[in-house]
């Protein structure tokens, strides 16, 4: 009897870990493989750095603390994040999100990966930010990162296609902004 239980009870975590798997490749799925596994170590490493910098991974906290500018460079350029964009720059995967505009990396709204998430965009706030970055190029992502933590249900930070926004648009991008200029002033 025990064995049946504990077998049961196996296939059933087994299962539960495959379809979260599959969520997390739908949310991607119009994305290349190698597109998408980038975006997955991008939010995995920004997750570590939540839980390094918070002790929890709380997207809204890093979303108010963005906005407000309280976050010192360190926190964008000591992750394992910071070094990994450095590593991967000159790869397609990466120059499909960026582009370097005279030292400045920003987001190129024609990309496969931008499309990606306005196709697969399911949060109400979401879809009106990826429009209004559309229409308006230079908006500030401090501004976005405010606008997203005071409309955003709680319940919509769990999403996936939102933590993909978040972790690439408003921590990513700034990384790898900040990454040559502050490199040497903090331990790498």
């Amino acid at each position: 009897m025990k064995t049946l239980t504990l077998f049961a009870t196996l296939v059933f975590l087994i299962l539960f870990n495959l379809s979260g798997n599959s969520q997390q490749v739908k949310s991607l799925e119009c994305l290349d493989k190698q597109q998408s596994e980038f975006v997955a170590v991008v939010v995995e490493k920004f997750n570590d750095q939540l839980l390094k910098h918070y002790g929890e991974i709380d997207y809204k906290i890093f979303l108010i603390d963005r906005s407000s500018m309280s976050l010192p460079p360190d926190f964008f350029v000591t992750s394992g994040l910071a070094e990994f964009l450095n590593d991967n720059r000159n790869k397609p995967f990466f120059q499909d999100i960026w582009k370097n505009n005279d030292g400045a990396y920003e987001l190129i709204h024609e990309s496969k990966y931008f499309e990606c998430l306005k196709s697969v965009c399911e949060s109400e706030t979401l879809c009106e930010v990826l429009s209004a970055m559309d229409q308006f190029r230079e908006v500030s992502r401090g501004l976005i990162a405010g606008a997203i933590a005071s409309e955003l249900p709680d319940e919509q930070y769990s999403n996936k296609n939102v933590r993909i926004f978040i972790a690439i648009n408003l921590y990513a991008e700034l990384s790898i902004n900040l990454f040559d200029r502050f490199k040497n002033q903090v331990n790498i």
